[in-house]
């Protein structure tokens, strides 16, 4: 019974996560890659099966390039702490980017919280739907 609850709020936990939208999916990867943690924000990286299978010709498993993608985000975060703190994620408008809404751009602004300006670095983030959600896709 014990173990019944427990794969059944895991399934509940994965369904609420899948029906998180892309903006909701940018606004948590910038929180948990700035101010909470590392493997959940790497969680939310899609990585292609050409990602994986290139990677596994060099000999590198998914297991060890999620530990990189992990080790690279935490030094993401420390660097930022040394340049003036870490930055809020102000995520804004979406464009979808195919007709069947499975991919989409998501407008980013960074805004360092010791830097005094109002405005901050401006960027977009590609998303991707998968079965699992949406993702970040680094492409």
């Amino acid at each position: 019974m014990k173990k019944l609850l427990l794969t059944f709020t895991a399934l509940l936990a994965s369904i609420a996560h899948a029906a998180d939208g892309p903006k909701e999916t940018a606004q948590t990867f910038f929180h948990e890659l700035f101010a909470g943690d590392a493997d959940k924000a790497a969680e939310l990286i899609y990585l292609s099966p050409e990602v994986i299978q290139e990677s596994a010709q060099q000999g590198i498993d998914e297991a060890m390039l999620k530990s990189q993608i992990i080790e690279l985000i935490t030094m993401k975060r420390e660097q930022a702490a040394k340049e003036g703190g870490i930055p809020t994620a102000e995520v804004g408008d979406i464009t979808y980017t195919s007709s069947d809404k499975t991919a989409a751009k998501v407008a980013i602004t960074l805004k360092k919280p010791k830097s005094g300006k109002s405005g901050g670095e401006s960027d977009t983030l590609d998303l991707i739907k998968t079965d699992n959600g949406w993702k970040i896709n680094l492409q």
